[in-house]
């Protein structure tokens, strides 16, 4: 009776063992499907962009459009520019005012020491 159980005891463990072999391959399969299936549409993705952009730079309103679309950046950008600019003039003159204050203070000194 003992033996009986230790032998249906084993053999269910093979079975155990044989089941996790098949789920392993299984799995396996299912991800190198998986796998496969994601590099052909990504492929398709990229086929399909390149097609596209090749498309669109090919055509004349794309490229005016475009062009049309950088130099509205070009222009944004040059106005900020101008901006930061200005506000530099400025703060430089505010600097060079109060450097000539200083200097015509530290003159006057000069002469009060020198009298």
């Amino acid at each position: 009776d003992g033996q009986a159980r230790l032998a249906s005891a084993l053999k269910s463990i093979e079975a155990l063992g044989e089941d996790k072999a098949a789920l392993r391959r299984e799995a396996e399969a299912g991800r190198a499907a998986f796998e496969g299936e994601r590099h052909t549409l990504l492929q398709r993705v990229r086929d399909e962009e390149e097609k596209r952009a090749l498309a669109e730079a090919a055509s004349p309103l794309a490229l005016r459009a475009r062009v049309a679309h950088l130099e509205a950046a070009l222009a944004k950008e040059e106005r900020r520019n101008a901006g930061r600019v200005h506000e530099a003039v400025r703060e430089t003159a505010g600097h060079i005012s109060s450097l000539r204050a200083q200097i015509s203070q530290l003159k006057e000194k000069v002469l009060r020491l020198e009298a």
